[in-house]
């Protein structure tokens, strides 16, 4: 049964959760297809001699049992499962399949999908039969940068900042039990200041009646039936008294939904968003926002983490380290971290990953995956702010060119459309076109000079880079707006216990002290900008040649965390 607090660990999507369902990770048959033969062959009606793999790892991960280090661009999977009884309908999701996928089932095509970072499910029951059934699943990827790729390398060593690619199947495979007629989806927007909750579903099947149960703190608070009559509905509930969801102070009610057979559990909250004259608020308080980049990748298994476990470790020890929030960079995570998020009150900013080619093509696998992306998170209440664009990655000439401004307001519009009650940062760092926030990427590891480099974004609309090029806080035809300013990339710094060649920002640190001493002159240059109303350090774990986290990659704090939180309390 799901609880506030005390949710199933195991399943793969919490705020949307049904008793019935099966895990299918663990082993699989798995082959390499490198001369792309598996189709001609049909490898889904007879598959070769195969691999075991360990899913959900990728194969080229050490958790996989693999770890092939050759980028091998068509893979294929196969997993038996048992079915008794076909009275019901079987959900089969994958959480994320890097890119272009075919899924058959029992020899049979079912669908294709493309897309990292987005869920496919399919309904698979006209394909089962009683018994033991095959699932296929081939897969290619590539390393385009028209597809959107995050921080996933598009050359073949890693580079800078970009780190080993992702290819097939790397989170959670699962199979859902639900009735004929079933709640398909839902949104849940609750109105903290009229204490409404508007609700919007779409399902499969018309039954008869929807009832929706409200409870908080165990308590049962509202219980309410309505007559259903289309695939597609609207309602709304008003509460009498409300309690809110704050920084680190979460206050979340419990929902149950109930359509003929079908019962899904979920939660929601109450709590508001507002920009006003430079300022966050939230629920009507100043909210200054002291996040941490956090790209979320793993030693031995990259974008996977080892268990649900590792995502939650990183959000306490992000909180332990004094930070209120998480900007998530470049990755959607695992819906679990975001449903520990909404349970622990710690905000975040949830990012597309990008693409990095500017044409038509990278536009429509950004949009699409992005469309998607913010209607599977649109219920976490931690989301406070979508970013659909970071630092001009596949905009390059956006101050030169108007169709990739067009482009970035095209995301912002988008974003707004599905979503009005959270910001939109339409190009994170620099060159802002619409935009509910005005950021700057800033990296500079002396306090004089990062100061000095404030001030010039500030006054002039200069952001300095440490790359030899100079960009503006927005592109020609927009302004500043009494947005609210956020340094939201800073600090960077680099530290390794022994001699690296590995990179961080600047000239790398050699000894706790000096690590400290310089983190401390950091951030007390931004806390000291009258106008900045919140920050993002980079970042919260080191990630492969990158040694600029407050945590090696295997998270072991470089220093007390208690001295970084002293830091930003002071």
């Amino acid at each position: 049964m799901f609880k506030v607090k005390s949710f199933d660990v195991n399943h793969p999507n919490p705020i949307f959760y049904r008793k019935s369902y099966t895990i299918l990770n663990g082993i699989w048959d798995f082959c390499f297809d490198k001369n792309n033969k598996g189709e001609k062959q049909k490898y889904f009606k007879q598959f070769p001699e195969p691999l075991k793999i360990n899913v959900p790892f990728a194969y080229n991960t050490p958790q996989s049992g693999i770890n092939e280090k050759k980028i091998i661009n068509r893979v294929w999977y196969k997993k038996e499962i048992e079915i008794n009884s076909l009275e019901k309908d079987y959900i089969l999701h994958f959480e994320g399949v890097d890119y272009l996928s075919k899924l058959y089932v029992n020899g049979e095509y079912v669908m294709s999908f493309k897309g990292a970072y987005i869920r496919h499910s399919a309904n698979i029951t006209k394909y089962l039969s009683i018994g033991t059934n095959s699932i296929v699943l081939s897969v290619y990827d590539s390393l385009s940068t028209k597809q959107p790729r995050g921080k996933q390398r598009f050359l073949k060593k890693n580079f800078m900042c970009w780190y080993e690619e992702t290819t097939g199947i790397y989170k959670d495979v699962w199979l859902e039990e639900v009735p004929k007629n079933y709640i398909e989806s839902f949104h849940i927007t609750p109105n903290r200041d009229t204490k409404t909750i508007d609700l919007s579903f779409k399902f499969n099947g018309i039954n008869d009646n929807l009832t929706v149960n409200i409870s908080y703190k165990d308590e049962k608070i509202c219980s309410n039936v309505y007559k259903v009559s289309d695939s597609i509905i609207d309602l709304s509930i008003k509460l009498k008294e409300i309690e809110e969801w704050n920084v680190l102070d979460p206050k979340l009610y419990d929902i149950e939904f109930i359509y003929g057979d079908d019962v899904v559990l979920s939660y929601f909250a109450f709590r508001s968003l507002k920009a006003e004259n430079k300022k966050v608020y939230l629920n009507d308080k100043e909210l200054y926002q002291k996040l941490v980049l956090d790209q979320g990748y793993f030693n031995d298994s990259l974008l996977t983490p080892s268990s649900p476990s590792d995502l939650f470790k990183d959000i306490d020890l992000s909180i332990e380290f004094g930070f209120n929030g998480a900007r998530k960079h470049q990755k959607r995570e695992d819906d679990r971290y975001y449903a520990y998020a909404d349970m622990m009150g710690f905000i975040l900013w949830a990012e597309m990953p990008s693409a990095y080619k500017a044409n038509k093509k990278a536009y429509e696998n950004l949009r699409y995956e992005w469309e998607n992306i913010v209607n599977e998170l649109y219920n976490h209440p931690s989301i406070i702010c979508w970013t659909p664009i970071n630092e001009s990655w596949g905009v390059y000439l956006i101050n030169k060119k108007k169709k990739e401004r067009d482009f970035v307001n095209s995301m912002y519009d988008l974003t707004k459309s599905i979503d009005p009650n959270r910001f939109c940062l339409t190009n994170d760092g620099w060159e802002h076109t619409k935009s509910d926030f005005l950021t700057i990427h800033l990296y500079s590891q002396d306090a004089v000079e990062l100061n000095d480099w404030i001030n010039l974004a500030l006054d002039k609309g200069i952001v300095k880079s440490l790359l030899p090029y100079k960009y503006h806080t927005y592109v020609k035809g927009f302004n500043y707006n009494d947005e609210p300013i956020i340094i939201s990339e800073f600090g960077g710094t680099a530290y390794a216990s022994k001699e690296s060649k590995d990179w961080g920002y600047g000239e790398s640190v050699k000894t706790d002290d000096e690590y400290i001493n310089r983190l401390t002159s950091l951030f007390d240059t931004i806390k000291n900008v009258k106008e900045v109303s919140g920050y993002c350090y980079t970042q919260i774990t080191d990630v492969r040649q990158e040694i600029n986290g407050l945590l090696t990659m295997d998270r072991t704090p470089k220093v007390n965390p208690e001295i970084i939180k002293s830091i930003q309390e002071r």
